[in-house]
């Protein structure tokens, strides 16, 4: 949205690339906070509680409102938790190379990768274990549209880095 004034609410909108659109964990303690690409400001609770309550965008601040917990999906939810479906194989918030999106997704997914010429592999598994997809040295471009051939259901997607590994859950659709 663009927004830089604190207190500006986060909207959703249709994919896109734009900076607007990406958000950058930052460590805080126990917690990561979000900081918007665009407009380095953090996605803040501002103060709600109840489901269905408004986000927004502040300054950094100390402020719980701006302290987030990523669980992967299906775990138990707590206040102000943001479903990530991947999975990381490296405990430290700053090393999250890897964001798939939609999830679910009708036609195609998008993988937005922090380094794209680190990527060596990519390797697509149905839910029974058995690979469906790979892709090896795959360009940036090829990483922008991935999926289209599966059928619907729920895959592994398993990167392969030169010196990292991360895998994530992903769901085609009807």
């Amino acid at each position: 949205m663009g927004r830089t004034t604190n207190g500006a609410l986060a909207g959703q909108w249709n994919s896109s690339s734009s900076y607007n659109q990406q958000w950058q964990q930052v460590a805080s303690g126990n917690y990561v906070k979000l900081r918007n690409r665009a407009t380095g400001l953090y996605l803040d609770g501002l103060g709600q509680a109840g489901n269905g309550a408004d986000l927004g965008q502040w300054g950094e601040s100390s402020s719980s409102n701006q302290q987030w917990i990523i669980t992967p999906v299906g775990q138990p939810r707590r206040a102000n938790v943001v479903d990530m479906p991947l999975t990381r194989q490296m405990p430290e918030p700053e090393n999250d190379r890897v964001l798939l999106y939609p999830n679910p997704f009708t036609s195609t997914f998008r993988m937005i990768v922090d380094k794209p010429e680190e990527v060596e592999r990519v390797i697509i598994f149905d839910i029974a274990g058995k690979q469906v997809e790979a892709i090896e040295s795959p360009s940036a471009s090829n990483l922008l549209s991935m999926g289209a051939s599966l059928k619907p259901g729920t895959y592994i997607v398993r990167v392969e880095g030169i010196s990292w590994l991360e895998t994530g859950k992903i769901i085609k659709v009807n």
